[in-house]
């Protein structure tokens, strides 16, 4: 397509970097009309009379090009009908930037009010702008890919309401140039009215999300992702397993963790023989950047380190998931095979070594409220009034204070807190990092569980919970060990193991470090004595009622 630049004679319509450029047989009728929109000044008379009366034609394109000295101009062809669309958070969506890779962004003032934007865009589409035109090789550039891009809901009801569009799609979720909390609500709103319009979107939308670049913040991403469940029709397998190695291949780690979350099943993350699973084609991956840094001369870029972090939290996300590690999926054939493998169970120490705060988080986050009412209790319980006396006598006693003796108090208000536990708190905190099927989470579920419930309604106070240090009754500080409400089961004839929750979740650790050979698991307590004290065989892990020495197992294996 031929061009000519834009006049240097005319005022400045463009913020610096970026010229106008126009199509060969351009009218000055149309270029008047383009410069009016450039610079929001018109009026729906004004373009109905350029256009009927003057022969500006709407159905045109203007271009944009960089100022770049020394590079191959690169211009954008943009339809009038997008150049009226106003971007209305101001944060530049990648539509109104040059190129994803330079910042040079497209810098429009506003219509003075969003009704005076409806009239223009009714005005030119009655005029005869084509609400579905664009330039072959600008795609993105249509209106209605504009409108939504831009968070701009006004312009998205008037390109519905003309029932003549040909495509719809939600908007992607790449951020913006101007990252702001404005403009995540508008494409918020823009994806749920589009949904409305067409549910069959949803899974158009959740595959753009799977490939959405740079990436967007856990926030946003998990906020769009419920709206797009919400509002749209169910998602197809095929599009999930889809979605799935898309993120896996381009590191989209927040797209990942929610699938794995909230959608993905066992069958997705580790699908059958003849399918390419999530984690392979991940770590095929990590692998061709990690080889790239290795060949790099100089310093390594932040994109470089930006990509292969987020291919590194992919890889974590898929473990998490429960991914399948043996060597189906990860053979060691070849030299190459087995620094892939080498690289994903270097993740999965990492993933292991978070797994103990992961725990703590849990239980606290089920313990919390009732240790909230047990410090408020403690306190006010002694000043509660009271009668001890017989109401019936001649003069009725005086309400006095409580009278507790030492610890009476606290054990009162930490067994009245117990009313306030959460057990699904805890819960709820493993499934959000341990995300699907897998003998490690159902482990490590069983022990936060059956912790919770001890902890919360067969102790007497938050100090046999946490433990820490005592002093006894010759004056010397002793260690009080946290809770032990485990026992490994050693016969009848014999004094039961007691455990806590930080052992039997070592000894979950352990059993995935033998059965894949890993290194680099931190036990990160009592390390003095190694790991013996979390050795122990599953079926034989339960616990001893408090009325006697019986052992009762968990069903654990």
């Amino acid at each position: 397509m031929s061009e000519q630049p834009a006049s240097t004679a005319q005022p400045p319509l463009l913020n610096d970097g970026i010229e106008l450029c126009w199509q060969t047989d351009t009218s000055p009728a149309t270029k008047r009309l383009a410069h009016r929109i450039l610079r929001r000044e018109l009026t729906p008379a004004i373009a109905t009379r350029l256009i009927r009366t003057n022969g500006a034609d709407p159905h045109t394109l203007v271009g944009l090009r960089e100022k770049a000295p020394g590079e191959w101009p690169h211009t954008k062809w943009v339809p009038l009908l997008s150049l009226a669309i106003d971007d209305p958070t101001d944060s530049v969506p990648s539509v109104w930037r040059m190129d994803l890779d330079l910042e040079t962004p497209l810098l429009l003032k506003p219509w003075s009010s969003r009704q005076l934007q409806r009239d223009i865009l009714e005005a030119l589409i009655s005029c005869g702008a084509n609400v579905n035109f664009h330039h072959p090789a600008h795609f993105s550039m249509r209106a209605m890919s504009v409108a939504a891009k831009t968070g701009n809901i006004e312009a998205v009801e008037v390109l519905l309401a003309t029932n003549q569009l040909d495509y719809l799609s939600c908007p992607s979720i790449s951020p913006p140039l101007r990252p702001s909390q404005a403009y995540d609500d508008a494409l918020i709103r823009t994806a749920r009215r589009l949904l409305h319009h067409d549910p069959s979107l949803s899974g158009l939308a959740v595959l753009e999300a799977a490939t959405s670049r740079p990436l967007p913040s856990k926030a946003f991403t998990y906020e769009y992702m419920d709206t797009i469940l919400q509002h749209g029709d169910p998602i197809p397998v095929g599009v999930v397993r889809t979605a799935l190695s898309e993120a896996a291949g381009l590191g989209s780690h927040w797209v990942m963790d929610y699938l794995c979350e909230r959608l993905a099943t066992p069958a997705d993350i580790n699908p059958a023989q003849g399918h390419h699973p999530p984690l392979q084609r991940a770590a095929m991956h990590l692998q061709v950047l990690l080889d790239e840094w290795d060949g790099w001369d100089g310093d390594v870029d932040d994109d470089m380190l930006d990509a292969i972090r987020n291919r590194k939290l992919v890889v974590r996300s898929l473990l998490r998931a429960g991914a399948d590690l043996s060597t189906k999926v990860l053979p060691i054939t070849t030299t190459g095979d087995r620094k892939r493998r080498e690289l994903v169970l270097k993740e999965y120490v990492v993933v292991l070594n978070e797994l103990p705060f992961v725990v703590m988080d849990a239980i606290n986050a089920a313990l919390s409220t009732q240790r909230d009412a047990y410090i408020v209790m403690t306190r006010i319980l002694p000043f509660v009034d009271h009668n001890d006396e017989d109401a019936c006598l001649p003069h009725p006693p005086s309400p006095s204070p409580l009278s507790f003796g030492p610890q009476e108090a606290a054990a009162i208000a930490w067994k009245i807190g117990a009313f306030l536990h959460d057990p699904p708190a805890a819960l709820t905190a493993v499934d959000q990092v341990l995300t699907n099927a897998s003998a490690l989470k159902r482990r490590v579920r069983a022990a936060v569980g059956h912790f919770v419930k001890w902890a919360a309604t067969k102790t007497v106070s938050n100090r046999e919970v946490v433990g820490g240090w005592s002093r006894g009754p010759d004056g010397q500080m002793a260690r009080v060990p946290q809770l032990q409400c485990f026992a490994v089961d050693a016969g009848q004839r014999h004094t039961h193991t007691q455990l806590g929750v930080r052992e039997v979740v070592h000894g979950a650790r352990l059993e995935e470090v033998r059965q894949h050979g890993l290194e680099g698991v931190v036990k990160g307590f009592n390390n003095e004595e190694g790991n013996d004290d979390c050795q122990f065989q599953w079926g034989r892990l339960g616990f001893v009622g408090q009325t006697g020495q019986q052992w009762v197992s968990l069903g654990i294996n």
